[in-house]
């Protein structure tokens, strides 16, 4: 779903910012918690909590670096067109104007 809006490199950010601060949250609940007799202990769920927020940071992180890296190569693609279009012999107040 959040692939299908179109994100911009700024999204990304903000949601793995989002994630580090879910994680913040899982990681402050206290290791145990007792409800009259009974005590629950939270480490295990507080470990598998964490490894999904890591597991979607990563996959956040791979799509983060394959859109920068296609935006990367469109800008390497544009600069040297721009460069073929520059170093164009001018010869004529034509070319002259191609070349502008």
């Amino acid at each position: 779903m959040f692939n299908k809006n179109n994100p911009q490199l700024e999204d990304f950010e903000e949601k793995l910012k989002e994630f580090d601060g879910i994680l913040n949250n899982i990681l402050a609940i206290e290791a145990s918690n007792q409800i009259g007799a009974l005590s629950l202990k939270t480490e295990n769920v507080k470990a598998g909590l964490k490894a999904w927020i890591d597991s979607w940071k990563d996959a956040f992180s791979r799509d983060l670096h394959k859109k920068a890296k296609t935006l990367l190569e469109n800008l390497t693609d544009e600069i040297k067109q721009i460069k073929l279009k520059i170093e164009k012999p001018v010869k004529d107040i034509d070319s002259l104007g191609g070349v502008m």
